[in-house]
C-alpha cells in the first residue's frame, strides 16, 4: 500500500497542475465577473483522478492519511475551494468526506473562492456525527430567521 500511496500523492500533485490549467483555459475573461463561470464538472474530471483511485480509509495508516488529505486539500485550494471541518475532526473521516466530494459536480468560478462545509444543518443527518456536530448550537427555529 505504501508504494500505491506514493503514486497517488504524485498523481494528486500532477492533478493540481491539470485542474488549474483546465480552469484557466476555460475561463471566459470577456464576460462580467458575476456571469463568468470557469468550468463545471467533478474534481475527479478536473484532475483526471477517479474517485475509485482512493482506497478505503481503513486501509491507510495515520501517516498515509495525513499525506493524502494534505494533497487533496492542496488540489482543492488551487481550485479556490476551501473545505471546513470541525476542530479535531478525525483525518479518516475528513478523507472519507473529501473522497465523496471528489465525485460531486461543482461549478468553478475562477475569481471566487468557494467554501465547502459538509454539514447541511440537519442534526439527525450531520456527517460530523454527535461528537463534532456544531449545528446543534443553532436554534431549532433557525429557518425563521
Amino acid at each position: 500500500m505504501k508504494k500505491y500511496i506514493s503514486y497517488l500523492i504524485n498523481d494528486l500533485q500532477h492533478g493540481q497542475q491539470e485542474a488549474y490549467a483546465s480552469v484557466i483555459d476555460s475561463f471566459n475573461y470577456s464576460l462580467p465577473l458575476r456571469e463568468a463561470v470557469a468550468t463545471e464538472g467533478t474534481i475527479s474530471q478536473l484532475t483526471s483522478i477517479p474517485t475509485s483511485a482512493f482506497p478505503p480509509a481503513h486501509k491507510l495508516d495515520s501517516m498515509q492519511l495525513q499525506a493524502v488529505v494534505k494533497e487533496m486539500k492542496q488540489v482543492l485550494q488551487l481550485l479556490r475551494i476551501h473545505v471546513h471541518f470541525p476542530q479535531a475532526f478525525p483525518l479518516d473521516r475528513q478523507y472519507t468526506l473529501m473522497v465523496a466530494f471528489w465525485g460531486r459536480t461543482i461549478s468553478l468560478q475562477g475569481h471566487k473562492k468557494q467554501y465547502i462545509d459538509f454539514c447541511a444543518m440537519e442534526t439527525d443527518q450531520c456527517p460530523y456525527g454527535n461528537d463534532f456536530c456544531y449545528c446543534r448550537e443553532y436554534p431549532e427555529d433557525w429557518d425563521d430567521f
